[in-house]
């Protein structure tokens, strides 16, 4: 939506006037975003790829937004922020994707995207009053780099699953309110196989 914004050709608000140039390379970054997580996530990790994925977009975007504010930047730099950051964000949903499904067992993963998704489109209602007219762009990047900077700690917090069999690497670390709710559930069910049986 910022991008829409940001490559707006008219002064008036209500017009449709569009760099649609600028906008389709940006949306073209999404291929280079899943091309990039595709090389990545094996050979340096999912942990890695997911930080350093969601670090390019916060910093992307920030910069993004303050040089459209300031008025200083050519329009080709202001499309190669765009592309850096849209394929930055791209990537870093590849592999929240395939790292959930490493980490968690199907069980957990079904509710926990169900949540998400619901949280999701709290995020969607709230997203265009953003970005919209009457709020700066250095706010809007603000909030952009405030949001992935938190998404990238966050990450780097995760269990590395390269090579590790889907759902198992929760059981490899230490004991951990995850473990104790994976194993929770794993005796529960044993325990409604014995009563059918």
């Amino acid at each position: 939506m910022v991008v829409t914004r940001i490559f707006d050709d008219s002064d008036d608000p209500d017009s449709l006037d569009f760099d649609y140039v600028a906008i389709f390379v940006s949306s073209a970054a999404e291929l280079l975003g899943t091309a990039l997580t595709i090389q990545l996530i094996d050979r340096i990790g999912r942990v890695k790829t997911l930080v350093g994925a969601f670090f390019s977009a916060g910093i992307s975007l920030f910069f993004l937004c303050i040089l459209t504010d300031a008025d200083i930047a050519p329009r080709a730099v202001l499309i190669a922020f765009a592309l850096l950051g849209r394929a930055a964000e791209m990537a870093s949903a590849c592999v929240v994707w395939i790292s959930t499904v490493e980490i968690l067992t199907t069980e957990i993963l079904s509710t926990g995207h169900s949540a998400l998704n619901a949280v999701a489109r709290i995020g969607a209602f709230f997203s265009p009053y953003l970005v919209v007219e009457s709020n700066p762009l250095w706010f809007v990047g603000l909030v952009f780099l405030i949001v992935n900077m938190v998404a990238a700690v966050t990450a780097s917090t995760l269990v590395e699953t390269q090579g590790m069999e889907m759902g198992k690497a929760v059981l490899a670390e230490e004991p951990s309110s995850q473990q104790v709710l994976v194993s929770n559930y794993k005796k529960m069910n044993s325990e409604d196989d014995v009563q059918r049986s």
